[in-house]
């Protein structure tokens, strides 16, 4: 007669040892689970504290080339107190605004002249650019390509970094270059926002005459209207990925511009540039790797 020896207190010895071997086996890998873990939330950590915190604090790292209408339409009063004088105000609260970035300055009508070269100093570019008028640049008209050209030629051929222009003006252009122009500086990677500065109603042009103030005319004597070209603006715009803005009643726009537009987009970048893809494959292993060590944890739990 065959039968099995049974000695139940040693089988449950036994069997509390093995368990307890099974539960410290498991805290061995819930253990070693942390590491990768941990070494991808470092990986994130340090990727976050790449971008600025508060961007009203940190450089945007973007090159920023405002270009500054001066044709005589822009002395034109459908925008108070004049279409020039708002743009000088919207400049100086951009300056405000991006106290730590590289700002320069264009003034244009039919030709184009560099007024402040990249600088850091807002407050002296919010100074110059109010003294910029019909008389900063040697001929008249309304040249849109030229400012843009003017723009390119202060940017470095090799960018680094994102640029971007603001162009403000009433959007007459005389010589129709400004979209061909736009569209190599797209071809560079850089965005063209533009502000228009008026009424598509138009408006008389107040100039200066030997009895104070007169309505400037044309060469058959009639009175020239100004009208706010905003379709021409806004089509600009487009070709470089950018957005047509109208200024408001209030001095803001620019400012409005740099926090919504082109902060968002410099932090884009640099976040971009931070996480590489040898980056992204560590952290997608260390991922991995935490995630298998805690299934064969699991899965040894439900064998044994």
């Amino acid at each position: 007669m065959n039968s099995t020896l049974r000695i139940p207190a040693f089988e449950e010895r036994i069997d509390g040892y093995v368990n307890r071997r099974r539960r410290r086996w498991r805290r061995s890998l819930h253990g070693l689970a942390f590491v990768p873990a941990l070494l991808g939330a470092t990986i994130l950590l340090r990727t976050e504290a790449s971008t600025p915190a508060d961007p009203a604090l940190e450089t945007s790292g973007t090159e920023i080339v405002v270009c500054l209408d001066v044709s005589r339409s822009m002395l034109a009063r459908d925008v108070a107190p004049s279409r020039l004088a708002r743009a000088h105000a919207e400049i100086r609260a951009l300056a405000e605004a991006a106290p730590t970035d590289r700002i320069s300055l264009v003034a244009f009508a039919g030709e184009a002249r560099l007024i402040v070269p990249p600088t850091l100093d807002g407050s002296l570019l919010a100074d110059l650019a109010e003294l910029c008028g019909p008389s900063s640049v040697a001929r008249g008209g309304s040249d849109l390509g030229a400012g843009l050209e003017a723009a390119a030629a202060v940017l470095p051929e090799s960018l680094d970094r994102r640029a971007t222009v603001l162009v403000l003006t009433d959007g007459e252009d005389l010589e129709g270059r400004g979209a061909r122009v736009a569209a190599e500086l797209a071809q560079r990677g850089v965005t063209v926002h533009c502000v228009g500065f008026g009424s598509e109603r138009g408006s008389k042009i107040v100039v200066a005459g030997s009895n104070g103030e007169q309505f400037l005319r044309d060469a058959s004597g009639r009175e020239v209207v100004s009208v706010l070209d905003a379709a021409a603006l806004r089509t600009l715009a487009r070709v470089t990925g950018g957005d047509y803005f109208a200024a408001g009643t209030e001095a803001g726009m620019l400012r409005a511009i740099y926090t919504e537009q082109v902060l968002p987009q410099a932090r884009r970048a640099a976040l971009d540039s931070a996480t590489t893809p040898r980056t992204l494959s560590t952290l997608l292993l260390s991922l991995a790797a935490a995630l298998w060590i805690l299934v064969l944890a699991t899965r040894d739990g439900i064998q044994r």
